[in-house]
């Protein structure tokens, strides 16, 4: 028996709410392509191990949980990426800080400020 099943959110948003519902699945077992439906309820109902109709309910569901979500709330992903790619670009900044200030020393002073170029190093010096 066929299932119909028709993708009517962002494939890409839907595959992260499915595998966010069960971690069994990987990207690979979500690829979709059109008119392939049913090739791909089969490979995640064997994976979850829930039949293609349970799996088809599960997905209309998400997309209908997805559907009446207000637009803030569905992109929580890439604001936290975008936290995380300035923490990380500060963490970079101190780093390059505390490599040009070790470059300016004599080569006997490098020695000891290799260690202090170590980001752990830096984190821990700002917090004292």
């Amino acid at each position: 028996m066929e299932t119909k099943l028709k993708i009517k959110e962002n494939w890409s948003a839907l595959k992260k709410e499915i595998k966010q519902k069960y971690v069994a699945l990987s990207d690979l077992d979500l690829v979709y392509s059109e008119g392939r439906e049913d090739e791909l309820l089969a490979t995640i109902s064997k994976k979850i191990g829930k039949t293609k109709e349970e799996v088809t309910t599960v997905i209309k569901d998400l997309q209908t949980k997805m559907a009446s979500k207000p637009q803030g709330e569905r992109e929580d992903a890439p604001s936290e990426k975008s936290r995380f790619a300035t923490s990380s670009a500060s963490k970079r900044e101190d780093v390059d800080a505390v490599k040009s200030k070790i470059s300016s020393k004599s080569p006997s002073d490098r020695e000891d400020a290799d260690i202090d170029a170590d980001p752990r190093h830096i984190e821990a010096a700002k917090r004292h």
